[in-house]
């Protein structure tokens, strides 16, 4: 965490990681333009966005460090990694693969920044008919102790809450809350409305029901 001199704005530094193509660009773009983009670009080395949310408490600043996932950059990663305050890992819903390479990330990222706290998010939530990943086998997050939410950047279901988790655990303060935050959750609970229905139609078809955003692992 950083002071900036001028205006006093707590600033954190969040990487965001994960195996290829699990979302983590979009994952960002919704945070900072609230849309979604259909194409998939791959991301070289590393890129950050810097995103200022507005809070009851004053304004934070999030510096986002979208890391590459290519093993070729691994000797790059531990400086991509260094004073990092958080991290968020995103594996996708709809890929067994990315679930069972998030210990990888995990250890990576641990071995840099052991006491910095980490959430988890599984990503293509409002894909209801392609989900891999039922809620039983998603088991990571209970036994590393890290909280998790099921996130879609499409109907931008749950993208603000990994980082007002961050932001509380770093400042200490747990009655921070995003102004924007009524607004959030209107939007957010109208998604999840018509991604319940969509899981009603899905449900006999595949087996899956998806837990919402208070999931408890």
């Amino acid at each position: 965490m950083s002071i900036t001199i001028k205006e006093q704005i707590p600033t954190f530094k969040i990487v965001i990681l994960g195996d290829r193509g699990v979302g983590k660009s979009s994952f960002i773009n919704c945070l900072k333009l609230k849309n979604f983009e259909k194409k998939y670009y791959a991301t070289m080395t590393t890129e950050v966005s810097t995103i200022i949310i507005k809070t009851n408490k004053g304004p934070i600043e999030f510096n986002l460090w979208e890391v590459a996932s290519s093993e070729k950059y691994g000797s790059l990663r531990d400086a991509f990694y260094m004073n990092s305050d958080a991290a968020i890992i995103l594996f996708s819903l709809q890929s067994r693969i990315s679930y069972k390479n998030l210990h990888i990330h995990y250890k990576d990222f641990k071995t840099v920044c052991d006491n910095a706290p980490i959430i988890l998010c599984g990503t293509g939530f409002d894909q209801t008919d392609e989900i891999k990943m039922k809620p039983r086998l998603i088991t990571f997050p209970a036994k590393k102790n890290i909280p998790y939410y099921s996130t879609s950047s499409r109907t931008r279901s749950n993208l603000h809450q990994p980082l007002l988790d961050i932001a509380r655990k770093l400042t200490g303060d747990d009655d921070i809350y995003f102004m924007i935050a009524d607004e959030i959750e209107d939007e957010e609970n109208e998604n999840n409305s018509k991604i319940e229905e969509m899981i009603k139609e899905f449900d006999d078809q595949i087996g899956v029901k998806i837990l919402l955003e208070d999931d408890d692992f």
